[in-house]
């Protein structure tokens, strides 16, 4: 084996070299060591001099800075302050003016329902006047239908009593006051049954109108209800 070769010795480090040795990691400049070795030199002495022109430049910079944000945030409190008080002052308004418009809505609809109740209660005393005039009219129609009816006998009577006189012998045929008198009936019963007949067929179409009428005015009234 070979003996492990004799490294030379290391040269006496000096004052400045073992400070820079032992404090690895954080490099101090020559300039500096070499000042520091003089009595002269004082290292807080010379930072101060050398850092307090940019500090009192950083310090009033951030001074300002603060103060800025600070006068900002006061003023975006005194707008956030009126902010509120506009939407306070709306949100009275709005409130207001919604209570107002409500009240009037209710009063109109009150009103609504007052006039819709008097109008279901006019349609129902008409329903019923309806109902009534078309009782006496079907009423009526019964009566004029039983005068038609009536009339038919004597009608058919003096026309039967007409053709018998005129099959009475040549010589016994005359115009006298009985067959003018059977003539007469006759024209009058007939003209009546007519009249009758014309009564009755307006009377019914009448009928119908009321039932129509009747029906719309109950469906209104079933609507108002």
């Amino acid at each position: 084996f070979l003996a492990p070769r004799r490294q030379p010795p290391r040269p006496a480090m000096s004052v400045a070299s073992s400070r820079a040795s032992s404090h690895r990691g954080h490099h101090t400049p020559r300039s500096q060591l070499d000042m520091s070795m003089t009595p002269e030199y004082s290292p807080g002495r010379a930072r101060r001099h050398h850092l307090t022109p940019r500090l009192s430049q950083t310090v009033s910079m951030w001074t300002k800075g603060t103060q800025d944000r600070l006068n900002f945030a006061e003023l975006t409190e005194h707008d956030a302050d009126d902010q509120q008080d506009k939407n306070r002052k709306t949100h009275r308004e709005a409130r207001a003016k919604a209570d107002m418009a409500m009240a009037d809505v209710q009063l109109r609809f009150r009103r609504k329902v007052e006039a819709t109740e008097k109008m279901a209660g006019v349609l129902q005393h008409r329903i019923d006047s309806v109902d009534s005039q078309m009782a006496q009219l079907q009423h009526n129609i019964d009566a004029l239908t039983q005068a038609h009816t009536d009339k038919t006998r004597p009608y058919h009577t003096c026309k039967k009593r007409i053709q018998l006189r005129d099959q009475r012998p040549r010589q016994e045929v005359v115009d006298d006051p009985m067959h003018r008198a059977l003539e007469a009936e006759m024209t009058t019963l007939e003209d009546a049954q007519h009249v009758l007949s014309d009564a009755i067929h307006q009377s019914k179409a009448m009928h119908q109108r009321l039932a129509k009428m009747r029906a719309a005015l109950h469906m209104d009234l079933t609507l108002k209800k």
